[in-house]
């Protein structure tokens, strides 16, 4: 069976603070024959792991590589990639797969924020600073 996990499936499996909800969205993970994780939960889970959880940039940034890397996931991999990048430069991840995904569509980024802009910059994507 293919799966579109919750965000919340995703953080149990990754932080196990449920250990009863923990199992049951590992074992998911694991029985699914397709694990297709969505750009807005794989975001929703980055947020989560820093914001809520406190983890460092270095740590969520090794979680999701190892998440994705299953053998039966399925994400937009060049997204991700940019957004991960991104990410490692001191930028949202968000920001980053914001960005990526508008540009894949013909968009320039344009923001507020202008730290954000120069590593979208040095990424390589044409970025607009209101």
């Amino acid at each position: 069976m293919t799966i579109a996990p919750d965000t919340n499936v995703l953080i149990r499996a990754i932080v196990a603070d449920d250990a009863d909800q923990a199992i049951v969205a590992q074992r998911a993970l694991d029985e699914a024959s397709e694990v297709v994780i969505s750009t807005p939960a794989l975001c929703e889970t980055v947020w989560a792991l820093m914001k809520v959880y406190r983890w460092g940039s270095a740590d969520v940034l090794a979680t999701i590589q190892q998440l994705i890397e299953g053998a039966n996931v399925s994400v937009d991999r060049e997204a991700v990639d940019f957004g991960l990048r991104v990410m490692g430069k001191g930028a949202d991840f968000a920001d980053g797969m914001i960005a990526y995904d508008g540009a894949r569509s013909g968009g320039i980024y344009v923001t507020f924020d202008r730290p954000v802009a120069r590593n979208i910059a040095k990424a390589g994507l044409k970025v607009k600073t209101l």
